[in-house]
């Protein structure tokens, strides 16, 4: 008899768990009134909220069958909004970025039908600086929390011309994309257009079979990914700043491994905006790149170059080898730059002090540098569930710089001395070491992803430069910088089903070392052998301070 209770107390408690799961279909509903029903369709839960914080963002989703914070987050998808869990039956949900302001919109393609996950940018109209970010939802309403009053918002989704609009108000209204006419002629459209779906807090944008296959390079496909904004060399995300990026659950270490995956080689791009245990705590967002094996067997050559001139001339030449037989495949990759260019510029500069300085400078700089870069490795494929492979790259890289300055400096409103410099800095980085070794497989049931990299850098920067001074003596000054640093990582996870989900055991091991050797002959700056100093060649304003400072102890001297 006992044991009969027993089995219906659990089968009670299984029925009590099933009935916990939601399944509902919002279109085009406030957030607050969404959390409203979905914590009164669980009333075990305690969800907290404030209704003004979170009103301008609506709804637009289809609950399948999940637990309460797990439909939570699917509603919330990629607003800034945070879910917090306190204890285990408290949620509380609000805005990241609180403001009274939040520029909202809806995105139509050009029969006015919804743009899901169109990539919308907030800028400064004043001077275009990256301010915030979003993605429209499944009905196309986007709502980005602004403070300033006039922003220029960047409206974009790949196969479609870019919109720009400039506004004061809060509200753009109804933006409607007009197709690009380059990646969709002669095809069909429905077929070319990527496919983006959210997965739990995953996005996921297929790129096979669409027109993102043709872009270029990796580098191209993810400055046209929602929620991936391009900002110099690297990347971010949104509302969640730099990410860390993978491929095939390989850690890229340099992002310029991205400009040799080719494009069409890519089968699906992921942002996860949420990383779970099996991240650090302080990544905020995390980019996977999955690529697939290239199909037939042989060699493969493939060559490219383009040239830019503008204030210089630029060019820059590829060439990918790889050779495949069996489950083996050897690939080998080499690029090359030249990179010359000149510039100039005006800046004026005040220093306040005992001694109120004013500098004026007019600046002519040239730049030389070729760039020189050798990849080869390997990648053997057991099966469809476990692969092995590695790599090793070299990087040369030289930059030299030669720079005229005409500075007029004043102390306290009178002219102190006009000067003249002539300096050449020379920055040498090589070799770069890195070599790279990955294992992903399966043993049984349990999933195995491995990694280890090593790197070694070597940087020597010199600076040599000649100042002419009307009023005083004339000087010379030499900066020699060595920086050398090492790095040694691992990283071992296993994952395990667990019932309905999945358990994930792992460790990890870094060693980094860094040392530095700064110089200055003439003895005008303090040279120092300190790994945790920063090199005082850095920027040329430190070197130009302390000029100043030098000056002002000749004049008190006189």
């Amino acid at each position: 008899m006992k044991h009969l209770v027993t089995i219906l107390m659990l089968l009670c408690c299984l029925a009590q768990v099933q009935a916990q799961k939601i399944t509902r279909s919002y279109r085009n509903v406030a957030m607050p009134e969404v959390l409203r029903d979905l914590s009164q369709l669980s009333p075990d839960y305690t969800v907290s909220f404030l209704y003004n914080e979170l009103e301008d963002f609506r709804v637009t989703t289809t609950i399948r069958h999940q637990s309460l914070p797990d439909a939570i987050q699917q509603v919330v998808g990629f607003y800034p909004i945070r879910v917090v869990k306190r204890g285990e039956r408290e949620l509380y949900v609000e805005c990241t970025h609180k403001t009274d302001r939040h520029l909202t919109g809806t995105i139509v393609d050009e029969q006015g039908l919804p743009v899901a996950y169109a990539n919308v940018a907030v800028m400064n109209a004043a001077d275009s600086a990256l301010l915030s970010g979003g993605v429209s939802n499944e009905s196309g309403y986007f709502a980005i929390p602004i403070e300033q009053t006039a922003v220029l918002a960047r409206i974009s989704f790949v196969g479609y011309k870019t919109v720009w609009r400039q506004s004061s108000r809060e509200h753009l209204g109804t933006i409607r994309l007009q197709p690009e006419s380059y990646t969709i002629n002669g095809v069909t459209v429905e077929g070319e257009r990527p496919k983006v779906k959210l997965d739990g807090n995953t996005l996921v944008m297929n790129v096979e079979g669409t027109v993102m296959e043709r872009l270029g390079t990796a580098e191209d496909v993810l400055s046209r990914v929602p929620m991936i904004s391009k900002k110099g060399d690297s990347f971010e995300i949104l509302g969640k700043g730099v990410p860390l990026i993978y491929v095939n659950n390989r850690k890229l270490s340099d992002l310029q491994e991205l400009r040799n995956i080719q494009s069409d080689f890519i089968r699906s791009v992921e942002v996860v905006q949420n990383p779970g245990a099996r991240y650090d705590a302080t990544v905020q967002a995390v980019i996977v790149i999955r690529t697939r094996r290239a199909a037939g067997e042989g060699l493969g050559v493939e060559l490219t170059s383009w040239s830019r001139k503008s204030h210089g001339y630029q060019n820059n030449e590829r060439l990918n080898l790889t050779y495949r037989m069996g489950h083996l495949e050897l690939f080998a990759n080499l690029f090359g730059a030249y990179n010359k260019r000149w510039e100039t510029g005006e800046f004026e500069q005040t220093v306040f002090a005992d001694t109120l300085w004013v500098i004026t400078n007019k600046q002519r700089d040239k730049v030389y540098n070729p760039f020189l870069e050798g990849r080869f490795g390997f990648n053997y494929q057991f099966n469809d569930n476990n692969s092995f492979g590695g790599f090793y790259q070299n990087t040369y890289d030289y930059v030299k710089t030669w720079s005229d300055y005409d500075d007029d400096l004043q102390a306290n409103g009178d002219i102190y001395d006009h000067l003249t410099n002539h300096s050449l800095k020379r920055a040498k980085g090589m070799p770069l070491h890195q070599v790279n070794l990955y294992f992903v497989g399966k043993m049984g049931k349990a999933d195995i992803d491995f990694n280890a990299d090593y790197s070694f850098r070597h940087q020597h920067n010199l600076t040599t430069q000649q100042e002419l001074s009307e009023e005083y003596d004339d000087r010379d000054v030499s900066i020699d910088n060595l920086t050398r640093s090492r790095m040694m990582a691992e990283k071992l996870i296993v994952s395990h089903p667990l019932w309905k989900g999945q358990i994930e055991v792992g460790e990890e091991f870094t060693y980094t070392q860094w040392t530095n050797d700064f110089k200055n002959r003439e003895g005008y700056i303090r040279g120092t052998a300190a790994a945790t100093r920063p090199p005082a060649t850095a920027g040329r304003s430190a070197l130009r301070a302390r000029g100043v400072g030098i000056l002002r102890q000749r004049r008190a001297a006189q």
